[in-house]
């Protein structure tokens, strides 16, 4: 019966340690987690700062619109900048904003599964220690009613 018992008790210890490895694993998602949304702030303010530098280029380059008209290399620096910055050049880095930040939302969403995988985990193995604090205590009073006997 003390076999049995032992056997009990290493299992309910390789379920607190389960319990311990999963909210280590949790600290770390979170802190993942944080950092990446930090980061998402950050994108967030340098794609503003992108777009306001962009209609500030802009509204300079129309400035440029009057002189155009008899200076044939503000007239190409004007298209040149207009198409930068209206046409494939701001599309690219709209583009590349939108899938950073698509990216960046599903490795966030990534990081919350997890942790809610964890905490499953952590519910499972809590309802083993109860299940198996239920069976030692159970041995143990077998063990004693069988001391008992003799």
């Amino acid at each position: 019966m003390d076999g049995i018992i032992a056997d009990l008790i290493r299992r309910r210890s390789a379920c607190e340690q389960g319990i311990t490895d999963q909210n280590q694993k949790i600290r770390r998602y979170e802190k993942a987690y944080e950092s990446l949304r930090q980061f998402r702030g950050e994108e967030c303010r340098a794609q503003d700062s992108f777009q306001r530098i962009n209609s500030v280029k802009l509204s300079r380059a129309s400035e440029l619109y009057a002189v155009s008209s008899t200076c044939r290399t503000a007239q190409l620096y004007m298209e040149g900048s207009q198409r930068t910055m209206d046409g494939i050049g701001a599309k690219i880095v709209g583009a590349a904003f939108t899938g950073l930040d698509l990216m960046v939302f599903l490795k966030l969403e990534e990081y919350k599964r997890k942790v809610r995988d964890c905490e499953n985990r952590i519910a499972e193995l809590q309802r083993s220690i109860s299940m198996l604090n239920s069976m030692i205590v159970d041995a143990e009073r077998a063990a004693d009613a069988e001391g008992g006997v003799c």
